[in-house]
């Protein structure tokens, strides 16, 4: 239990996991218990999640406060990316995306010409959502395709745009976090990269704006990795629609 929430059961005189455990304070001991025995998730019954008829999932990648240079797409198995490796803030990183964002709503547009349902899914929106806007911000008024912050706010806040972190974080708890790179392995799926991370793309992007023979290297990592991230949220949400039958019950 991270910072204040142990405060109320310290001052309970409960200050070691086997006490809370022995408790018997429902979730939170059964947390501690989790804990003790390494399980990764308890979840609270039966497991939604929302799904539609087309469905894309969506990674983003930036460096630090300057940009968006990568946004990854998966849908129907295949991985499409949209990168630029030239200097973010210019007219490369608009046109970049530009198109992810023409090719995104014309999927749309085709599934609801069809007839058919549209979502599209990122594991945790909030840099994706910050990331849109700030693209809408800087690049609508001089960039063909570009959408206004106005389309920007009326996509993502439509049920077309899925948060799975929401998702997960309604139907599961667990000692250990509900960070993507926790909650995928249950779901059977593991990273190509292995413990490849958000600090090691910073330094991968600072080698892959070169033109030798690491930058290319580099910029391989970084597809790779985000391409795993896009096809990891789906893993989740496949597993999820399938009631995540390997995760304990709470309650139980």
């Amino acid at each position: 239990l991270p910072g204040d929430r142990a405060r109320s059961y310290r001052e309970r005189g409960i200050d070691t996991v086997q006490g809370l455990i022995d408790a018997s304070l429902g979730t939170p001991s059964q947390l501690a218990a989790a804990w003790r025995d390494g399980t990764v998730l308890l979840a609270h019954g039966d497991i939604t999640v929302p799904r539609a008829d087309v469905e894309i999932d969506v990674d983003m990648e930036a460096y630090m406060d300057q940009g968006a240079y990568l946004w990854g797409a998966w849908m129907d198995g295949t991985y499409y990316d949209f990168v630029t490796w030239e200097m973010l803030g210019s007219k490369a990183e608009a046109r970049n995306f530009a198109e992810f964002w023409t090719w995104l709503m014309d999927q749309r547009d085709s599934a609801h010409a069809a007839g058919k349902t549209f979502a599209a899914y990122c594991y945790s929106a909030h840099g994706e959502n910050h990331w849109m806007r700030m693209s809408a911000q800087r690049f609508h008024a001089h960039t063909p395709g570009v959408p206004s912050v106005e389309e920007v706010d009326a996509f993502i806040n439509s049920g077309e745009w899925v948060d799975m972190f929401a998702h997960v974080k309604a139907n599961f708890v667990g000692p250990f976090g509900l960070s993507l790179k926790t909650v995928a392995p249950q779901a059977g799926f593991h990273w190509e990269q292995g413990d490849f991370d958000g600090e090691e793309s910073v330094n991968a992007r600072r080698v892959a704006i070169g033109m030798d023979a690491a930058a290319l290297t580099a910029r391989e990592m970084l597809l790779t990795y985000n391409a795993d991230d896009v096809q990891a949220t789906l893993a989740v949400r496949e597993w999820m629609s399938d009631n995540a039958p390997n995760v304990p019950r709470l309650n139980a």
